[in-house]
């Protein structure tokens, strides 16, 4: 009976840790997250705004052919945004492997430096299945006609591609606190599954709390405005997209780097569960 209520207690206890650790590194985190974040939005204004303007007012180039254009420019700056985001675990790393328990906001830089190329394959490798295959999947929901049926199987396809998001991501979570700790990623896909075979339990859910707790909502928002959007009026549209804005922002400054953390954690006591 021990053994079976193990992985419950961890789960409160990888929570009950992290977050503290969370809270007492918020500033970093919260600093990294903003860096990332402005560098997101400086890069799609080049994008979207200067090279399009450039490639149709300058180059005279067919709206049509621009889509292919820009694939070459978005690839080499999603790597860079893959590679940032990679380097939460390095600052993670740092908080639990260090006696103080801290991380310093430069930290970032310096496993990003360290290993950006292997967050980078490893973020393509373990996301772009699952983001082809929720594409798919998404292109099968329609808003037309839109009546009870339709909202409701609109309903249940939006948490199905939810639900396969969070079980994707779990399948490979261990690779990144496996990469930062020793920098080989044939060695943190091998450590990744061994993992996951002895802690499955405990990595459903202890992710799945914070998933519960700061992603779901989010998720449910965005749902709500894909359902109503198309028979609701302005400011209930406004008050949703404000709603959603508001939990995007949570899951983006919170629950990112809380998973990280317990992700880490995860992987450094492995062998204690």
């Amino acid at each position: 009976m021990e053994t079976a209520s193990k992985p419950d207690n961890e789960t409160i206890l990888d929570f009950k840790i992290c977050w503290k650790l969370y809270k007492a590194n918020f500033k970093t985190y919260l600093k990294y997250s903003l860096f990332i974040f402005f560098i997101q939005l400086i890069v799609s204004l080049i994008v979207n705004i200067g090279v399009v303007s450039l490639l149709i007012g300058v180059f005279k180039v067919n709206p049509f052919e621009i889509v292919e254009i820009l694939i070459w420019v978005i690839i080499p700056t999603t790597v860079l945004l893959y590679a940032l985001q990679g380097a939460f675990y390095g600052l993670a790393y740092d908080i639990m492997s260090t006696g103080d328990e801290f991380a310093e906001f430069r930290g970032a830089f310096r496993y990003f430096r360290k290993y950006y190329w292997q967050y980078t394959i490893i973020t393509l490798l373990t996301s772009s299945p699952a983001f082809i295959i929720i594409i798919n999947l998404s292109s099968l929901l329609d808003i037309s006609p839109y009546n009870v049926e339709t909202i409701l199987l609109n309903s249940l396809g939006g948490i199905f591609i939810f639900i396969l998001l969070f079980l994707w991501s779990l399948v490979f979570m261990m690779t990144f606190p496996s990469i930062t700790a020793q920098g080989s990623i044939s060695r943190s896909f091998k450590e990744n599954f061994k993992i996951l075979r002895r802690n499955f339990k405990r990595i459903f859910l202890s992710f799945g709390l914070n998933f519960l707790l700061f992603l779901m909502p989010f998720y449910i928002a965005t749902l709500l405005q894909f359902i109503v959007f198309p028979i609701a009026d302005s400011p209930l549209r406004i008050t949703l997209m404000g709603i959603a804005l508001v939990f995007g922002i949570i899951s983006y400054v919170i629950a990112a780097p809380l998973n990280t953390l317990i992700a880490t954690r995860i992987y450094n006591t492995q062998n204690e569960s």
